[in-house]
């Protein structure tokens, strides 16, 4: 059993996931994005970026901490979104 459970452990320190799925919450509300907020990380706007490809870079970003981080299960993370209320 001692073998088997090791095994499994090796395993698991060298699985990644071929592909991270990015789940982004969107806030309709009024107001500035400020950037994408994730569990442990933020992705601030850069000045003149379009949303879009804040978007994006949120995305590609959150994946690639994703996989630096490969104990993460499981094979998504979660963005919110950061907006500056207006009244």
């Amino acid at each position: 059993m001692r073998n088997l459970e090791a095994r499994i452990e090796r395993l698991e320190e060298v699985y990644i996931p071929a592909e991270i799925t990015v789940i982004m919450l969107t806030d309709f509300g009024k107001g500035e994005i400020k950037g994408w907020k994730g569990d442990g990380f933020c992705i601030a706007r850069n000045p003149d970026e379009s949303e879009e490809d804040l978007a994006q870079r949120a995305a590609a970003q959150a994946q690639a901490y994703h996989n630096a981080h490969p104990s993460l299960l499981p094979a998504y993370i979660v963005l919110h979104m950061d907006r500056e209320d207006v009244p």
